[in-house]
């Protein structure tokens, strides 16, 4: 049975996944829609955030297998892995927010591009 801790630390996983996903989403929709080539390295780098939070889960989910095997000792990998937990959300909030911002401003630019005659 998971303990309190175990619970957290699922949920936090599952929203990094799905966060991560939203991201991928968002970046290939302003791809599709203004056809800009550098919204390619943003939907690149959201699928390897997505990856790497897939990678998250899975060890969320065997937490205490990973603990036994002293990769980084218990007393450094117990720092370490408080520490990504604590900074992690606030991370995500801002890359949440500037990354709809961005999009909103792409599309909205695009759009008053296009609706301009050219001279």
């Amino acid at each position: 049975m998971y303990t309190q801790f175990d619970v957290i630390r699922l949920l936090t996983a599952v929203g990094f996944v799905v966060a991560n996903l939203y991201f991928l989403a968002l970046w290939c929709f302003a791809v599709m829609r203004t056809g800009l080539n550098f919204a390619w390295i943003f939907a690149i780098s959201s699928g390897a955030a997505l990856f790497v939070a897939i990678i998250n889960l899975a060890l969320a989910f065997d937490f205490p297998g990973v603990k036994r095997k002293r990769l980084l000792g218990p007393d450094a990998y117990y720092i370490l892995y408080w520490a990504f937990l604590a900074v992690q959300p606030c991370v995500l909030l801002v890359n949440v927010i500037g990354n709809t911002i961005l999009v909103r401003y792409l599309l909205r630019s695009r759009s008053i591009s296009a609706s301009q005659p050219k001279v």
